[in-house]
């Protein structure tokens, strides 16, 4: 370190290879004590005099632990009242300290009413009117965090404004700072500080506007490649880089990253440096992009889809934009308006099983073919032929077959009324010698990987009169409600006609029949079901409606709607109610709401 003097008891030594890249060469500068410490003085760097006005300086620091609060890593411009500064080659100045500007990580602070806080990096003023170490936590100002930081102090041209930088954030501003010359640098902490690992690099004084020492460079491409420009400068604080004389958004560091660039990323790039006193703009990078043909990157990939449902096909290519696309169905139908990266077919049919691929092409006349993506269509079963309804004679054989369709492998289960029969697993089910227990209804279950189909209802029923498999059952309900009786029957052409006490029921023809709105009066009414067809007729056992009163009950007279029938016997008291009805009530001997009755 040629030109530094040690201001402690050892010197900052080189560390080859640890450098920021570009501020400082191939090399930076290694601290690993509170006792490292180096100074330089600046006059001789200045043409002989001290620094007064308006002044940058800037040093990047590597942080080893950005969460380590107890060190103390700074480096300092200073000034002294005699002029000269800290001598290179000595360790004492002639005058005293007048000034005194630090930046960096700090363990305490002192600046009246100030609270440490430990996430953020610190500043000092040494004389002045705001003078103390101080937080750099001005809003937008960045955390403490390991790696290279660029920490820059600029003194504005008034001399007692102080702007403190952290990667070119605005960590604080201090007014009201001592006017001083400033003549020397002093690298690493303080004597009696607490000190560990940590680099430095890229040390700059400067004034006036930032001058630039590095252009960036001109650059020619692959379309689809990254590209990296960068900006070497003496002072700048702020950066701006321009296309073609237009700010790119974000693009507000030294150096400027294009990823995936195409087409419209060639042009003339610059970048604009400033601080307070001004700003510099480089020279004109020019970046040309080559075209580049399309790549596939992600093939389309084979799928399976049931009949009915979308089938999705997609490719992600790269190239020289705009890329085109045009889908192929086995291999050399052109599929129409099919020309996107996506290619969906939303209702798929046995008929678009198949190959898919897409030609992916784009303005420089070449293109590439996509691997095939197989669709392939799942059939769930269809029943092609239904099973027979069968009569027979009681002991005679009986057979049921169901013919289907679908993705092997199909498997059958029988079931007679509603439940499964034990073994019955292929697609006829035998009956060697039918009972009475036999008949009923029989259907087919026929299933596979993508989906199943229950077949249409077969009867099983023996010649001659009809035999009735369930009777209806006796009934019980409170007055008021309904009942419902139903019978099952088997048998060639059978027909039903129900009975109350033995009186038909104008058409109650069918297996079920349901009364509504019962009264007491209808207690103890008989039913029954004449089951008939062409070889003769059987009436079904009794059926008997209990019709219970109802023993306690509250009206609200008030509430219309409330009860619709007509009469009700209230048992347990001596009158009846003779008409209720959603308006209120006409018993002329029942006055004021509400009432109630048990």
């Amino acid at each position: 370190m040629a030109n530094w003097t040690t201001t402690g008891v050892n010197p900052l030594t080189i560390a080859t290879g640890t450098n920021i890249v570009p501020a400082g060469g191939a090399n930076g500068a290694y601290l690993n004590t509170e006792l490292d410490r180096m100074h330089r003085n600046l006059i001789a760097d200045n043409g002989g005099v001290e620094i007064s006005g308006h002044v940058v300086f800037t040093s990047w620091i590597y942080d080893t632990n950005g969460s380590v609060t107890s060190v103390r890593v700074y480096n300092e411009i200073r000034g002294y009242s005699a002029g000269t500064g800290l001598p290179n080659g000595g360790s004492t100045a002639s005058g005293a300290l007048s000034q005194l500007f630090a930046i960096g990580q700090y363990s305490s602070v002192t600046l009246p009413a100030e609270v440490y806080d430990g996430t953020y990096y610190q500043a000092r003023v040494t004389f002045g009117a705001n003078a103390g170490w101080f937080n750099l936590n001005a809003p937008g100002a960045p955390n403490r965090s390991t790696g290279w930081h660029k920490f820059t102090i600029e003194r504005l041209a008034d001399e007692t404004t102080v702007n403190f930088y952290v990667d070119g954030k605005l960590g604080r501003t201090i007014t009201g700072a001592t006017i001083d010359t400033l003549d020397s640098l002093i690298l690493g902490g303080g004597i009696g500080s607490t000190a560990r690992d940590s680099w430095m690099d890229g040390i700059q004084v400067s004034s006036g506007a930032p001058s630039i020492t590095s252009d960036p460079q001109s650059l020619t491409t692959n379309a689809g490649s990254t590209v990296t420009f960068r900006v070497a400068d003496v002072g700048g604080i702020t950066y701006q880089w321009q296309l073609a004389g237009t700010n790119l958004p974000g693009a507000t560091s030294s150096t400027l990253t294009r990823a995936n660039v195409q087409s419209g990323h060639a042009g003339d790039y610059t970048a604009i440096v400033g601080n307070s006193s001004g700003s510099t703009t480089s020279q004109v990078a020019t970046l040309t992009v080559d075209p580049a043909g399309p790549t596939i990157t992600s093939q389309p990939q084979s799928i399976a889809r049931t009949v009915g449902t979308s089938a999705p096909f997609s490719v992600t290519a790269s190239g020289t934009e705009p890329i085109y696309y045009q889908w192929l169905f086995n291999s050399t139908n052109l599929i129409a308006n099919a020309t996107n990266a996506t290619y969906n077919i939303a209702s798929v049919t046995t008929n678009d099983a198949g190959d898919y691929s897409v030609i992916v092409s784009n303005d420089t006349a070449s293109s590439v073919t996509s691997s095939v993506a197989v669709l392939t269509i799942n059939i769930p079963p269809s029943i092609t032929t239904q099973p027979a309804s069968q009569t027979v004679f009681p002991g005679s054989p009986a057979s049921f077959s169901v013919v289907a369709a679908g993705d092997p492998t199909l498997t059958y289960q029988w079931r007679s009324n509603g439940v499964d029969i034990t073994g019955a697993t292929a697609s006829t089910y035998n009956i060697g010698s039918a009972q009475t227990g036999d008949l009923g209804s029989y259907v087919a279950v026929v299933a596979n990987p993508h989906g199943s189909i229950t077949s249409a209802v077969a009867t099983l029923s023996f010649f001659g009169p009809p035999i009735i498999t369930v009777q209806p059952q006796n009934q019980t309900t409170p007055m008021g409600n309904g009942a419902t009786f139903t019978v099952a029957a088997v048998g060639d052409s059978v027909t039903y006609q129900w009975k109350t006490n033995g009186i038909d029921v104008t058409g109650a023809t069918g297996t079920s029949l349901s009364v509504s709105n019962l009264t007491l009066a209808q207690d103890g009414t008989v039913y029954t079901v004449l089951v008939s067809n062409g070889s003769g007729s059987v009436l079904s056992s009794l059926a008997t409606l209990t019709v219970t009163p109802v023993t306690g009950i509250s009206f609200d007279f008030n509430t219309p709607g409330q009860w619709t029938n007509t009469p009700f016997n209230l048992t347990g008291n001596n009158w009846m109610e003779s008409v209720v009805n959603s308006g209120g009530f006409n018993n002329p001997f029942i006055t004021g709401v509400p009432f109630e009755v048990s």
